[in-house]
């Protein structure tokens, strides 16, 4: 369906630290570039293998400089830094050019993203990694001297931000995690008695958070030493918000380790304080915020929510593929209560502290609160919370922001998105939906959803976004969302402005479920003729599209009996449009290649083999009467 993914191991983030978005757009050689490449690359370039510690720690320190800047980033890489800091800076006498040596392989890292992580990591960089920690270790706890520990600890920062971006990628992540020596590292930094920095800490669950994701060796690993595991959890209670937020991601990275690696560790740890956050962040005065203005605090904090929505995506994840995944209902999930109390105050406690209301919630996950217990399983009180106490804090940050904060919206969004999703599959189990979600439902449908559809926005990940939050919406809205009356017609003129597969599919899945929730028939009609010239159209009709548009046509009119099916189906005989369109899906079906879309091709088998029997079934379903 239209769930949001993490925003981790994927293909958009193989395209570097872009924050909007997308790849950076390529730069040419031309008159300018070349005279900066004369001017400044090629002195600095040349100055890097001078006989002069001195100039080389100059060279290699206006390098780093350099890197910061997209286009000189460019004519540096092509100079092949990359090789000269892996062959020689690394290697360097000076302590001083390999400590920036490594922050400017750091800083390439970050920016470039996937395809220099890889050409960094096929030149054996692990191998060096791991001998640098060993160092490392060794000389954190003998080295005196405040300047001499300060670069030790720059040394320390650079590489384990480097680590940090390296586990983006597959490939890398499991070599990582074949060496024996990082976990240890880097929780030893972490114990109290190390006294480091809040900045190196942050660092640190920062890394952490990215190699446990979706990591059962390393997972295991962690798991499997309780020491490590009451490191983490304390770090739950630090001031600092970003370091609460990251060990609420490794937290609920454990939470979903092997089977076999028994925990205690469960989302019941994690979502009150990723909940209480995302309300602090809701409080706040965000139409006056300004980058230009902003502290670094300010700036810090933003990101802190980015990762707690981050955390409620998989959360919310996690919980409806294990409801998918148990068909048997033998435990249903629990009726829930009706709860019209003000929440508004949870917000208002100091970052670090735990509130008085905060401590119920997490009463109300571990099942130790008075009010009663809703279900012998722990999942059955994280949906609970996650439907009745999440949601709205959620809900606040997906309403319109200041363009600067666009990407906390869209981390919202995604969340909002999931939440909504695992209300379909809970409230499908549980046909006694709280009051509380039918309310949050509402507030979505008006104030989230419609808002973006009334300004017809040209943001497409904005569109993209509301379209999935409005499917699952619409899917699960079971006559208690008013939905209006022409919205349908919105997502009919947000489909023909399309550009992207993407967006089109999850179109056509909302008017699906609205040709079905709205019962009207004449907005069932419009419906109904526009998904069947998705149809004929094909195989001019993106693939994607039309699959969605017999899958919706299959469902809205499987049955006769429903009010819709005579003065629709039978009098627009939408029967022999979809007969005489076999063999142009059949020809769709034939177009998409087996080898680079394997699971679009057998879901276009699946629909043209369901096409002719959905047709033969139409023809017989009246034929008796």
């Amino acid at each position: 369906m239209g769930k949001a993914k993490k925003h981790g191991k994927s293909a958009e983030n193989r395209n570097g630290s872009n924050p909007i978005g997308g790849r950076n757009p390529p730069i040419k050689s031309n008159a300018e570039t070349e005279a900066l490449r004369t001017e400044k690359i090629l002195p600095v370039v040349k100055r890097l293998s001078s006989g002069s510690a001195d100039e080389r720690t100059e060279a290699i320190n206006a390098a780093c400089n350099l890197l910061e800047d997209d286009t000189c980033r460019f004519l540096l890489l092509k100079e092949r830094i990359v090789q000269k800091l892996m062959e020689d800076l690394l290697h360097d006498p000076a302590e001083n050019v390999v400590v920036l040596s490594w922050k400017a392989l750091r800083i390439i890292a970050e920016k470039e993203g996937y395809d220099q992580c890889i050409n960094i990591f096929r030149r054996d960089i692990l191998s060096r990694i791991a001998r640098t920690l060993d160092q490392l270790s060794v000389s954190i706890e003998s080295t005196p001297g405040a300047e001499a520990k300060e670069i030790i600890w720059t040394c320390v920062d650079n590489i384990v931000v480097l680590l940090t971006c390296l586990s983006d990628t597959d490939i890398i992540l499991d070599a990582i995690t074949a060496l024996k020596d990082v976990v240890p590292f880097l929780m030893g930094l972490l114990k109290p008695a190390s006294k480091i920095s809040d900045n190196t800490k942050t660092i640190v669950v920062q890394c952490l958070s990215v190699l446990t994701d979706d990591n059962d060796d390393l997972t295991k690993s962690i798991i499997e030493t309780p020491e490590y595991v009451s490191i983490i959890i304390s770090l739950k209670e630090s001031n600092v918000p970003l370091i609460r937020m990251y060990t609420c991601a490794i937290l609920h990275n454990l939470s979903l380790g092997p089977s076999e690696a028994e925990t205690e560790v469960s989302d019941a740890l994690v979502l009150p304080t990723v909940t209480s956050f995302i309300k602090y962040t809701a409080s706040l005065d965000l139409g006056s915020y300004s980058p230009q203005n902003a502290t670094n605090e300010d700036q810090a904090g933003f990101k802190a929510v980015q990762v707690a929505l981050e955390v409620v995506v998989s959360i919310a994840t996690a919980l409806g593929y294990e409801m998918e995944g148990d068909p048997s209902s033998e435990e249903p999930l629990p009726e829930f209560t009706e709860d019209d109390g003000d929440d508004d105050d949870e917000s208002n406690h100091k970052m670090g502290e735990v509130s008085d209301n905060m401590q119920e919630d997490i009463e109300m996950l571990t099942g130790d609160n008075e009010a009663g217990d809703i279900g012998s399983s722990a999942s059955q009180s994280i949906i609970k919370y996650l439907l009745e106490i999440t949601a709205p804090a959620v809900i606040m940050l997906s309403k319109p922001l200041p363009d600067s904060l666009n990407v906390v919206r869209l981390r919202a969004l995604d969340a909002l998105n999931n939440i909504a999703w695992t209300a379909d599959a809970a409230t499908t189990k549980s046909p006694g939906l709280s009051k509380k979600w039918r309310l949050n439902a509402n507030e979505i449908w008006t104030n989230v959803v419609t808002p973006v559809l009334a300004a017809n926005t040209a943001n497409i990940e904005l569109a993209e976004a509301i379209t999935g939050v409005a499917w699952a919406i619409v899917k699960n809205s079971r006559g208690y969302v008013d939905l209006g009356h022409d919205q349908h017609k919105a997502f009919i003129g947000l489909y023909q402005a399309a550009t992207g597969d993407k967006l089109r599919s999850k179109c056509v899945g909302v008017l699906g479920c609205l040709a079905m929730a709205q019962k009207t028939i004449e907005i069932n009609k419009e419906i109904g003729v526009f998904l069947i010239s998705l149809v004929t159209n094909a195989p001019e009709t993106p693939a994607e599209a039309t699959i969605e548009a017999l899958d919706a046509i299959f469902e809205i009119y499987s049955d006769a009996e429903f009010a819709y099916d005579e003065p629709v189906f039978i009098q627009n005989e939408f029967s022999k449009y979809l007969e005489d369109s076999i063999p142009k899906i059949r020809t769709m079906v034939r177009r998409i290649d087996k080898r680079k879309s394997s699971e679009l091709r057998q879901r276009a088998e699946e629909v043209a083999l369901n096409l002719t029997r959905f047709v033969q079934y139409k023809k017989k379903e009246r034929s008796g009467k």
